[in-house]
């Protein structure tokens, strides 16, 4: 497919050692002073995926990034001195849940530029999508598209001249496929699973060139800013030697879709920057 889809996806995740002292620059003076805005009495709840989402989605590989996470904010909570606790919860749960002040950050999310009440942070992981594409596909034709979701939601944002149709059982859809050009699912590991299985394997290659990442952030409230900027701040300091120990401990297997963003950005930024 010559065209770029220009695809902005709406996947909803279900989507909920090494001292991380060791693993930055910079000493904790510059922490101590954003945190001096938040007592050390309070205690920062955290949203996680709850087993029901990890299993509807792909168990070991979402499995390992709330592995990662728990490590990262048990860390956090040593280096700042602030006690956390978790909660497990479905996303759509959790937000509901931040939005009454229940919790204090939604571990796994998506920028959702109508969600007006919240803040996001930097981006700590990003998730790598996958579109399977036709391997005879005419461009004259048009895009026939179909997409493996159980949300409607997702790709809403493509361009109303790519066709779509939604199917939540897979088995449909493959039983269908002669009529489609590309297929997109929310579980590409078990697409390329069953398209192995129904000996589809030939017929489709996977784009990676029409497909954006979705970059991952930390969620908290709108009016919780000094609690979003330290958290910043300490996703600034980690080291690249250690976002690759955790990458390689716990998003290294061959099919992981997932890769962590830490150890790139710039540390040291004005206090008009943070704003």
């Amino acid at each position: 497919m010559k065209q770029s889809l220009l695809i902005f996806f709406a996947i909803f995740f279900i989507f909920s050692q090494v001292h991380l002292n060791k693993a930055v620059a910079q000493p904790l003076l510059e922490y101590n002073e954003i945190s001096s805005h938040i007592t050390k009495e309070r205690v920062i709840r955290i949203s996680l995926p709850d087993q029901a989402s990890i299993e509807a989605a792909e168990p070991e590989r979402v499995q390992q990034v709330v592995n990662f996470l728990k490590e990262y904010w048990q860390i956090w909570a040593i280096d700042n001195e602030i006690n956390v606790q978790f909660y497990f919860l479905p996303t759509v749960a959790a937000l509901k849940q931040l939005e009454e002040n229940k919790i204090d950050v939604v571990a796994i999310n998506i920028y959702q530029p109508e969600k007006k009440n919240v803040l996001y942070s930097i981006p700590y992981a990003k998730f790598k999508q996958t579109l399977f594409q036709r391997i005879n596909h005419i461009e004259t034709d048009g895009f026939q598209l179909t997409i493996h979701s159980n949300n409607k939601n997702t790709l809403k944002f493509l361009s109303d001249n790519i066709s779509r149709q939604y199917f939540a059982d897979l088995t449909e859809l493959l039983n269908n496929h002669q009529k489609f050009d590309a297929i997109y699912s929310t579980k590409p590991w078990l697409l390329k699973k069953e398209l192995e299985k129904f000996g589809l394997k030939n017929q489709f290659y996977i784009n990676k060139k029409d497909v954006p990442e979705v970059n991952l952030h930390f969620t908290t409230r709108k009016n919780d800013r000094n609690l979003l900027s330290l958290i910043n701040d300490n996703l600034r300091q980690v080291k690249q030697a250690q976002a690759n120990l955790w990458q390689e401990k716990y998003l290294s297997s061959e099919d992981n879709n997932f890769e962590l963003s830490l150890g790139n950005y710039t540390q040291a930024l004005t206090e008009q920057e943070k704003q």
